[in-house]
C-alpha cells in the first residue's frame, strides 16, 4: 500500500494542470499537506495514516475527470468557433 500511495502521490504532482483546474490544484495542495503531516508522525503511525491512500486514488480520479472535461469543453468551443466561421463565410450574419 505504501508503494501505491507514494506512486500515486508522485503521479498527482506530475500532472500539468490547465488554467481552469482549480479543484485539482486544491486537491494537490491538500494531499501535500496531509503527506507533510504524515512525515511528522512517528514511524509506527505512518502506515495507519497512509490508510487514507484511498483518498489519493479518489483525488487522482477526480483530477483526470476534470482534465477530460476541460479538454472536452475546449474541443466543443473549437468546433463551435469553426461552425460559426463557416456560417459567416457562407454569408450568414
Amino acid at each position: 500500500m505504501n508503494d501505491d500511495y507514494t506512486r500515486e502521490l508522485h503521479e498527482l504532482r506530475q500532472i500539468e494542470l490547465p488554467q481552469g483546474a482549480v479543484i485539482s490544484r486544491e486537491l494537490v495542495s491538500s494531499i501535500e499537506a496531509v503527506e507533510a503531516d504524515i512525515q511528522d508522525q512517528p514511524e509506527a503511525q505512518r502506515d495507519m495514516a497512509r490508510a487514507s491512500a484511498v483518498q489519493v486514488l479518489n483525488a487522482r480520479a477526480i483530477m483526470r475527470l476534470e482534465l477530460q472535461f476541460l479538454e472536452y469543453k475546449s474541443d466543443l468551443q473549437r468546433k463551435a468557433d469553426f461552425a460559426d466561421l463557416q456560417y459567416r463565410s457562407a454569408g450568414g450574419r
